[in-house]
Order: structure tokens, then C-alpha cells, then sequence
């Protein structure tokens, strides 16, 4: 992506597992901030940005161990 009309373009996903995306949601008030969900092996993770995608943060341990559906 980009913030400054193509002259530096940014992966935001550089940091992130190589696993398949499951889901991921953009909050409406808040365009830098998104969730992604990854299946696979080990169980699901969740990954949160707050800065459109230069930092993710795991916060899969901080989700209680319970059944979800989309």
C-alpha cells in the first residue's frame, strides 16, 4: 500500500505468518486498523495492526478458547 500517492510503497504483511488467511476485517472508523485470522497447523491465530500494517501484534492468547463462526 501507500500513504504518499505511490512514492514509497509498504507490504503490510511482511511480519506476518505464512499460513492461509482465514478472515479479516477493516474497522469503518478507523482505517489503519485491521484484525487477520490464520488456520493451518497449530491452531488459528489472530494478528491486529493499529498502524495500517507496519506492526502486527499475535493477540491469540489474549481470545478466550472457544468455538467461533463467521
Amino acid at each position: 500500500y501507500t500513504r504518499d500517492y505511490g512514492v514509497t510503497w509498504l507490504s503490510p504483511v511482511s511480519n506476518l505468518p505464512t499460513r492461509p488467511v482465514t478472515d479479516f476485517a477493516m474497522d469503518p472508523a478507523d482505517p489503519l486498523r485491521t484484525v487477520v485470522t490464520f488456520g493451518a497447523a497449530g491452531g488459528p491465530h489472530v494478528f491486529i495492526t493499529k498502524d495500517g500494517g507496519a506492526t502486527w501484534s499475535d493477540i491469540t492468547a489474549q481470545l478466550p478458547d472457544v468455538t467461533t463462526q463467521a
